[in-house]
């Protein structure tokens, strides 16, 4: 609808819920608190949804299910460790994109 600061907001309420999730699911898993984990996991998949981060959010809905179940911790620590790395790439190309929208709209 070309309303940067909107898109701008959006973008940065994403990297802070991720940002978050990242912090509290590790405590969560090193504390073997899986109920937690499924509580963070359901959060963030909208917000993962809604900006099209169709990978992180596969992973964090089989956290979830794995969390809900309490089963699996080793496959639990994987798919963190696989999000926390997806992420960063996600990141970079987020940043890269709304620079270039900004150099776009000059």
């Amino acid at each position: 609808m070309g309303d940067l600061g909107v898109l701008e907001e959006l973008v940065s309420l994403y990297h802070k819920n991720a940002l978050a999730f990242i912090g509290k699911v590790k405590l969560h898993l090193k504390n073997q608190d899986y109920e937690g984990v499924a509580f963070e996991a359901h959060k963030i998949k909208c917000g993962l949804k809604m900006l099209k981060t169709y990978q992180l959010c596969s992973l964090v809905e089989e956290l979830n299910e794995l969390a809900k179940e309490e089963k699996n911790p080793g496959r639990m620590n994987d798919l963190y460790d696989q999000f926390v790395m997806e992420y960063a790439a996600v990141e970079k190309d987020m940043h890269r994109t709304m620079q270039q929208f900004k150099n776009d709209r000059k």
